[in-house]
């Protein structure tokens, strides 16, 4: 999986670059966020196995890396509009309910010892 040791790389640049910031605190990784997700079943072939293979994935057990529970659903208008922001007035479907458990599980993972 070579975009996880790219991801490595470029966090321990970011790192030995910046020390000073990083005196007193570390930089974790919390995870892998797949995205662009379909949120309809008929949209999703394949992606589920594809998701499967990497959660079992010898790479990211040995490197102790998670694969985050929800994902980043696929969203037209946030690729057509980098200003796009996900609000009631606005959000899909699905995208809201699901943006919600993504940043709840993310919340989880920064509070944890």
């Amino acid at each position: 999986m070579l975009g996880v040791d790219m991801l490595e790389k470029v966090v321990e640049e970011i790192k030995s670059t910046n020390k000073p910031y990083f005196k007193d605190r570390g930089l974790k990784n919390l995870g892998i966020i797949i995205t662009d997700v379909r949120e309809k079943e008929k949209e999703q072939t394949g992606i589920l196995n594809l998701i499967e293979d990497i959660k079992n994935s010898k790479i990211l057990k040995g490197k102790g890396i998670r694969l985050f529970n929800n994902h980043f659903l696929h969203n037209s208008s946030l690729q057509r509009n980098m200003a796009y922001l996900i609000d009631n007035s606005n959000a899909e479907k699905y995208s809201k309910p699901n943006l919600t458990a993504l940043t709840n599980e993310f919340i989880k993972y920064t509070t944890e010892g």
